[in-house]
């Protein structure tokens, strides 16, 4: 049986039809076809109806298939050795020009009967008449999911003293005061939460290692009057507001450090950047932001993702979305013009507003408005970034992605080299 295991749903294979075919001049064994509006290289004896898997560029497949397909380029992990094939090591789909450019596939696909006996299911098994399904598990057996670069090392290990300290700033955290930023989902698996008939807003997306910064609620340390007047009934306020750092979707699930009146604590991870970026950004920030509300941006620089992903700043926050939670712990969303109200009234900079479809979009429908987005704001080069990371569609709580080709193949690259997302490791 499929199913879906993992709660990424960037990362998850689709077994479905291949409803058009692209004919490429001047070549013997390959297509391509367009899938989510991207390019992907197939072979040349596919044909439209054929039923295949999908993987997206990003994924990480399963190594047992991957092996008994003699799909990977080292010859000793194939079984034939004698044979290679294009995956590395780790199973890894990249994003990759080929034909001098002529496709820029962002996927792979594989017949389905090809795929599916590998693991034992029978034609008749398979529910092909309900298509397109999307899944990441077959029997129980996770078969794809997203990669992630080993980790690097860490020295200062992961002894009691670091466990006990990290314990700590746990009890610290108030139930649902403290929260981390949604995963970002892509927008042409999403076309259902557009709404064409309200506004939709064009924000541009920027490639560095995104931060939060909260002034919350938090667990007050009581001192020794406080404790020993509470122990006998006395009605003591055991809550303080103080501020939270942390990066964006960290690995571990633990934000980066807390500081209030009471409180005072800091990761006892180290940072793999030259510097303490989130540190920085609080100490710098701390008193723009007001009570009840949580900041969440995009922290960009040489020295965060590399020189050509700058923008033109040694270090620069760029706010994408703002919160305000109150002492329920009840989170309102900010909308959009009100979070660029925030940032003029403290002096912070937002990400960049390309456009504001005002009152909808009525040209097409919404595969339409795909394809004029991408046809206006993908593989654009600027002068602040060669090789731009691409846009947010944002429609009210909801914020959608959609990244360039020549992005994803970037990416891929740096994935390859275990350049991983530093929010992948901390």
């Amino acid at each position: 049986m499929i199913s879906i295991t993992n709660k990424d749903s960037n990362y998850l294979a689709r077994i479905m039809k291949l409803d058009n075919v692209i004919e490429i001049e001047g070549a013997r064994t390959l297509q391509k076809t367009l899938i989510d509006h991207q390019e992907v290289a197939i072979s040349k004896d596919m044909k439209i109806g054929d039923v295949v898997v999908y993987f997206p560029a990003g994924a990480k497949i399963d190594h047992d298939y991957l092996s008994a397909t003699n799909s990977f380029a080292e010859k000793t992990l194939n079984a034939d050795t004698e044979v290679s094939g294009y995956f590395n090591s780790k199973g890894l789909v990249k994003a990759i020009k080929l034909m001098k450019g002529a496709i820029k596939s962002c996927g792979y696909v594989v017949p389905a009967q090809h795929f599916t006996r590998h693991y034992n299911w029978a034609d008749d098994e398979w529910p092909f008449k309900d298509l397109p399904i999307e899944f990441d598990t077959i029997n129980g057996r996770v078969v794809v999911e997203k990669y992630v670069p080993p980790v690097r090392t860490n020295v200062n290990g992961t002894g009691p003293k670091k466990v006990s300290k990290l314990n700590k700033m746990m009890t610290m955290l108030l139930p649902n005061q403290f929260n981390f930023h949604f995963q970002t989902e892509h927008l042409v698996r999403n076309l259902s939460k557009i709404d064409l008939n309200k506004d939709i807003i064009i924000t541009r997306k920027y490639h560095g290692s995104s931060l939060i910064l909260a002034n919350i609620l938090l667990k007050k340390e009581l001192n020794w009057r406080e404790k020993f007047l509470k122990f006998f009934g006395a009605n003591i306020v055991d809550t303080e507001y103080g501020f939270v750092w942390s990066s964006g979707k960290p690995k571990g699930k633990k934000p980066k450090g807390i500081e209030s009146d009471s409180l005072k604590w800091d990761t006892p991870n180290p940072s793999y950047y030259t510097s303490d970026i989130w540190a920085k950004a609080y100490k710098e920030n701390k008193d723009k932001i007001e009570k009840g509300v949580s900041l969440y941006g995009e922290i960009v620089g040489p020295s965060i993702q590399g020189a050509e992903f700058s923008y033109g700043h040694e270090y620069q926050i760029y706010v994408y979305r703002i919160t305000r939670t109150n002492v329920d712990g009840v989170v309102t969303e900010m909308s959009w013009e009100q979070v660029k109200e925030y940032c003029g009234k403290y002096d912070l900079t937002h990400v960049q507003e390309y456009d504001i479809i005002n009152g909808g979009y009525n040209v097409g429908g919404v595969e339409r408005l795909v394809e004029d987005l991408i046809d206006v704001y993908l593989d654009k080069s600027y002068p602040d970034c060669k090789v731009d990371e691409g846009i947010c569609i944002r429609q009210g709580s909801t914020i959608l992605k959609l990244k360039s080709p020549n992005f994803l193949i970037e990416e891929s690259g740096m994935l390859e080299k275990g350049e991983s997302n530093i929010e992948d490791e901390n």
